[in-house]
């Protein structure tokens, strides 16, 4: 497990950094320094994680499935995010709109709905995509990405 990736999971939880790392058993600060890359993600580290997650140790690969996270961020603001845990990794914001201006609802602000990847469905957008893994370079398999993940969001395309 990378650095990147514990950061998305802690996105994707809802959690402080400090209140994961104790949900884990971890000191605030073994935690920072996993997070900044400055120590490695220890095997027993992960495997704690994996329990978390409901992955069993047996499993050979830390994600064995194409599989999504949807949460919030952390307070005050709780804006919602989509991670894509198998490759291509991604890191999505998922934003409200409003119908009327096609702008984001007032509490969404600031976002960023005009630059990057964009994908819309009723008054929601997924936006502000981070890519972990490079993103797919033929569109249809962009498109196919971004179908799924707003299907994860129980989006009707």
């Amino acid at each position: 497990m990378t650095a990147t990736e514990l950061r998305a999971l802690i996105l994707a939880s809802g959690l402080t950094n400090s209140e994961f790392a104790r949900r884990l058993g971890l000191a605030p600060r073994s935690m920072r320094r996993m997070l900044s890359g400055e120590t490695p993600i220890l095997p027993r580290t992960e495997a704690a994680i994996r329990r978390m997650l409901g992955v069993g140790d047996a499993t050979p690969d830390a994600w064995p499935r194409d599989e999504w996270i949807v949460g919030e961020g952390p307070p005050p603001n709780r804006r919602e995010y989509l991670i894509h845990t198998a490759a291509p990794r991604f890191i999505a914001r998922v934003v409200a709109m409003d119908t009327l201006t096609d702008q984001p609802e007032p509490d969404e602000e600031p976002a960023d709905t005009l630059t990057g990847v964009t994908y819309a469905a009723g008054d929601s957008l997924i936006c502000e995509i981070t890519w972990i893994d490079p993103a797919p370079s033929d569109p249809t398999a962009l498109l196919t990405l971004i179908d799924r993940a707003a299907d994860q969001l129980g989006w009707d395309a």
